[in-house]
């Protein structure tokens, strides 16, 4: 099925799918950020994700949603729980500057990272 939101894709994978390995179990929250990572940078203001309504908060709204963590450290976070089925959502800006989304699901004692378009 189609899904126009986050949180609408996190419920539709909640239940096992085929062609899908493992239903999303627990979320890793999103920490903290640190007080170097609040100072404003010149990177341009992150877009909410299509269809959500106030994008001033459209970030509380889904504390498993991830800033743009680096790959290893994602798929730590959901490695460290050592259970199938982890998963948070980070953010990345690919080659080209545009802000994506990546869900990150601990699987068969490995992290499995999937671009969500």
């Amino acid at each position: 099925g189609e899904c126009s939101s986050l949180p609408e894709l996190v419920e539709y994978l909640r239940t096992p799918r085929q062609g899908w390995p493992v239903a999303l179990g627990q979320h890793v929250p999103r920490q903290a950020p640190a007080v170097a990572a609040e100072i404003p940078t010149a990177a341009s203001p992150v877009t909410p994700p299509e269809g959500h309504d106030d994008g001033d908060d459209f970030e509380e709204d889904y504390p498993f949603l991830h800033n743009e963590i680096a790959r290893p450290e994602a798929e730590a976070l959901v490695m460290a729980k050592h259970k199938d089925g982890v998963w948070l959502i980070r953010k990345r800006t690919n080659a080209k500057g545009i802000l994506e989304y990546v869900l990150v699901v601990a699987f068969s004692n490995k992290a499995t990272n999937h671009l969500i378009q």
